[in-house]
């Protein structure tokens, strides 16, 4: 395992150990029952506080006071979450209060929209051996919206207060004080003007990009994504983070329902499903479905670097939906020729585990209006390699142990309901405790799909 692979390992570990400190709500209100409706547009939202890459993974449990406002017609819906004593991120990042809040809404002049705001109270950079940096008040919202029949959006990012301390105050360094001695406005002006800000042996400051797609017509659409603040370290063992994540997406025709859903060749979870850490060649589906079209996405490899080393080959992945008056049909496909998991450096008694030929779909059809959603699934496994040996794969529902218990494989993973599926072809579960009593259980799902169809 390379140094970088120990380093990340080491930092999920740490961070998944420390989620007990995050005090989280995702709770679900919404305005009174006069105030919600439902309109002929599909709405979609999420925000959270940071987002961590460390050679070029991102950790997902990180994402600090994470909010979904998954996709729906009505207005009046809200969805909220805080962190407000997250863990520190890595040696030099802490964070103080993040809360996040999603919101679609009606206004009187007509303009209907769906607003992401996520909150930072504090931002500390660095320690007593480096220089410091301390950021109040950060703020990052993206809009999205319809008025007037436009589709229109905006996005803001913003900060109260900065200070830095531990640097000399004149000599080279004394153009860095003097402008972040100027206060926020200053400092916002020069990031706005793409201009890089560098806190010597610290990190590096710069604005993330900020998108806006923007579709009219009638396929029209307002998608805002504004990624806030990002801070590229230049000590410790975190490549880069990204403070204010927010993106709202507002659309249209919907006249039977909204379409949540789409694939993953690869996802994995620590601490018995609480912590994700990662996924591969994800596709989500736009809420308003393809109009028809099917959407392909491959990627030839990818995989992932902790905590354990995951080689995947050859993932494909198809979502198709398509709405029609009352009624509508969507599907998604994933498809992965390879997947080779080598167990931690930590545990080298855990057997190498591959498998090949990997197949999960999902569809739906129906009038989600009526309750009349009919849905279809199925998956399918080639060969199972545990140790070098190939084994007998499990009946779909069945889970079987393998190496003396160290390696529980499940196949077929499923979740029904009225307006749809999600369905894994193969679930692989890790128990290290058999042998190391020194590392938790790691779940690494395979072949996901999933599609629900929905009156939203």
């Amino acid at each position: 395992m390379t140094k970088q692979r120990r380093i990340l390992a080491a930092l999920v570990a740490t961070l998944a150990a420390s989620s007990a400190l995050v005090a989280t709500g995702g709770a679900t209100t919404g305005a009174s029952a006069a105030e919600q409706q439902r309109v002929n547009l599909a709405f979609t939202a999420r925000s959270f506080g940071a987002s961590v890459y460390t050679n070029g993974i991102s950790v997902q449990q990180l994402r600090l006071a994470k909010s979904e406002l998954g996709c729906t017609k009505t207005v009046g819906v809200k969805r909220q979450a805080a962190a407000l004593t997250p863990p520190a991120l890595g040696d030099l990042v802490t964070v103080e209060g993040v809360k996040s809040n999603n919101v679609t809404y009606k206004y009187a002049n007509g303009r209907t929209g769906t607003r992401a705001v996520n909150r930072i109270a504090k931002v500390s950079l660095g320690t007593e051996g480096t220089p410091r940096l301390v950021l109040n008040g950060l703020k990052s919202v993206a809009d999205a919206y319809r008025q007037d029949g436009q589709f229109r959006s905006a996005g803001s990012f913003t900060f109260d207060g900065i200070s830095l301390s531990g640097v000399p105050d004149d000599g080279p360094l004394g153009d860095l004080v003097d402008l972040i001695g100027g206060g926020a406005a200053d400092v916002l002006e020069a990031l706005g003007n793409g201009q890089t800000i560098e806190i010597p042996g610290l990190a590096r400051l710069s604005l993330a990009p900020s998108d806006e797609t923007l579709v009219q017509g009638a396929r029209g659409s307002a998608e805002r994504q504004t990624s806030g603040l990002r801070v590229r370290l230049l000590a410790g063992n975190l490549a880069s983070v990204n403070l204010g994540n927010t993106r709202a997406r507002v659309s249209r025709p919907v006249p039977a329902g909204v379409f949540q859903g789409g694939t993953s060749s690869l996802q994995g979870d620590l601490l018995e499903d609480l912590s994700g850490f990662g996924n591969t060649n994800q596709t989500l589906i736009p809420c308003e479905g393809t109009f028809g079209k099917r959407v392909v996405r491959t990627r030839p490899e990818g995989g992932l670097a902790s905590p354990l080393v995951i080689d995947v080959q050859n993932s494909r992945s198809e979502i198709q939906g398509n709405q029609e008056g009352r009624t509508g049909a969507a599907s998604a496909l994933t498809k992965v020729d390879s997947v080779r998991i080598l167990p931690p450096e930590l545990a080298p008694l855990l057997p190498v585990v591959q498998v090949d030929d990997i197949t999960s779909r999902v569809s739906v059809n129906g009038n989600p209006s009526q309750g009349k959603v009919a849905t279809k699934y199925g998956s399918n496994v080639g060969t199972l390699i545990i140790g070098e040996t190939e084994r007998e794969i499990p009946k779909p529902g069945q889970t079987m142990s393998y190496e003396n218990g160290a390696v529980e494989v499940t196949r077929r993973v499923l979740k029904t309901g009225k307006s749809g599926a999600a369905n894994t072809a193969l679930r692989v579960k890790y128990l290290p405790n058999v042998v190391n009593s020194g590392l938790d259980p790691i779940t690494l799902d395979l072949g996901n799909a999933s599609m629900y169809f929905k009156k939203g």
